[in-house]
């Protein structure tokens, strides 16, 4: 029986979790569990809520646009920033939570021929047929360039 080295279909499966990883996930899911058995919101979710608290009371305040025919009676500039300002910070508290966040990606130019590095190709000849006194033979090709397709 063949000992050490690389056997087929022998440990594990490309994709598939390590332990930590899965101790990991096993704890996140306990620790929600936790949490909504005992009737705690997320954090997220109470920025939720208080977002929408300030965006009704905003919403209560509004004052009436110029060129619009209907009235509000509990209209208060003032009143309407406020709420305004908070139901902003809170949405801004959460987005994180709910949109991906988009990073800019530097793209390098690819470098120029004179940029280009190159590669010295060396062949080793250590016996030439039965000779076996004389030292090794080194023959030598000039640089190639790396993108060589021509």
């Amino acid at each position: 029986m063949p000992r050490g080295g690389r056997r087929a279909n022998s440990g594990r499966r490309r994709g598939s979790k390590n332990k930590a990883t899965i101790e990991k996930a096993i704890i996140a899911e306990r620790d929600l569990a936790e949490t909504q058995a005992s009737g705690k919101k997320l954090a997220k979710e109470v920025i939720e809520d208080l977002m929408n608290t300030f965006v009704d009371l905003a919403a209560y305040y509004r004052p009436v646009m110029p060129g619009q025919p209907e009235t509000n009676r509990h209209a208060d500039k003032d009143e309407f920033e406020k709420h305004a300002i908070h139901a902003f910070e809170m949405a801004k508290a959460l987005a994180p939570y709910q949109s991906p966040t988009f990073r800019a990606v530097m793209v390098a130019p690819p470098p120029s021929q004179d940029q280009a590095q190159r590669v010295t190709r060396f062949t080793f000849s250590i016996f030439d047929g039965n000779r076996r006194d004389g030292p090794p033979i080194i023959e030598h090709d000039p640089p190639v360039p790396l993108n060589a397709a021509e």
